[in-house]
């Protein structure tokens, strides 16, 4: 394809790594081809939540996305703390690796979509739980302590994983309040997220992972309720001074009824979607991509 056709540029996404793979393979072929290699998560840094086995693949997976980022004539990344994390380990980067925020998805809602339990307040939390990075324990702990004193339902969209099932059962008392809906529509999703009083987002154990699901929830103007794992957070420096995200240091275990408190004195008040749509579209994330890339030509 690049062969019979005028490209300005290529831009290779993340994950899965081997986008970024094959764009260096390509690059080697077309080294006047500028080369955006945008990551959301990285690949050999996630000690943590590794990709592979680490007992075989560590030193390799080192090596191969130093090659990615050596080829590359631009970085992107999510947050600051991502750039930061890369710094630390490949100083030369210094002048190529960027921040360009997260992408959120179209919000196209599904028409006739509608809630049952209307009389109740309805708290959502959209995504994944990953080992050791976002499990669903800190987020299940918050509501315990929260289930005997509001009339709420807990509702969990997105897929999860057989081996948190225990940790939920560890949980009887919210049996009642929790609805499970899995994978679903984007659709649907956006249609859900329109209808519900309060989401939820429980940060990651990491310094440098943005969860995505940042982007969709403030474009979507709702109140935010979100419990951090770890002082720095990356998404702190984004959400501060916003009225209508409640940011509680939930691994502050010696504090939670403070934090308790503090949710219930909060008014969850809305916000304005709208900045955010204009910073987290793809119109928007493309026109950062294209500053890059033209910067490079430059």
């Amino acid at each position: 394809m690049l062969k019979k056709g005028q490209w300005d540029a290529m831009i290779s996404v993340s994950l899965p790594f081997s986008a970024h793979w094959a764009a260096k393979k390509l690059k080697k072929q077309f080294p006047q081809l500028p080369w955006l290699a945008d990551i959301g998560d990285p690949f050999s840094l996630q000690s943590d939540h590794p990709l592979n086995n680490p007992l075989f693949y560590r030193n390799k997976n080192a090596r191969a996305e130093k090659s990615v980022l050596n080829s590359a004539d631009w970085v992107s990344v999510t947050n600051e703390g991502l750039r930061q994390a890369y710094l630390q380990t490949w100083p030369d980067l210094n002048t190529r690796i960027h921040v360009v925020g997260p992408l959120a998805s179209p919000q196209v809602a599904k028409t006739g979509f509608v809630l049952e339990e209307v009389q109740k307040f309805h708290i959502a939390y959209f995504g994944s739980f990953f080992k050791n990075i976002r499990e669903p324990e800190p987020l299940l702990e918050f509501f315990a302590m929260l289930s005997r004193k509001k009339d709420w339902v807990l509702h969990f969209y997105g897929d999860i994983f057989e081996n948190f099932y225990p940790i939920f059962e560890k949980y009887p008392s919210l049996k009642p309040y929790i609805r499970f809906h899995g994978l679903v529509s984007r659709e649907e999703a956006a249609a859900a997220m329109r209808q519900m009083n309060l989401l939820v987002l429980l940060g990651n154990t990491t310094d440098f992972q943005l969860p995505s699901k940042w982007a969709d929830y403030l474009m979507s103007g709702k109140p935010i309720l979100h419990l951090l794992q770890t002082p720095s957070d990356p998404a702190l420096p984004l959400v501060k001074g916003l009225n209508q995200v409640l940011s509680l240091p939930w691994h502050e275990s010696e504090k939670r009824e403070e934090y308790m408190a503090s949710f219930e004195r909060w008014e969850a008040p809305s916000g304005d979607g709208k900045p955010w749509e204009a910073r987290f579209s793809p119109a928007a994330i493309a026109a950062a991509y294209a500053d890059l890339l033209l910067s490079q030509k430059e």
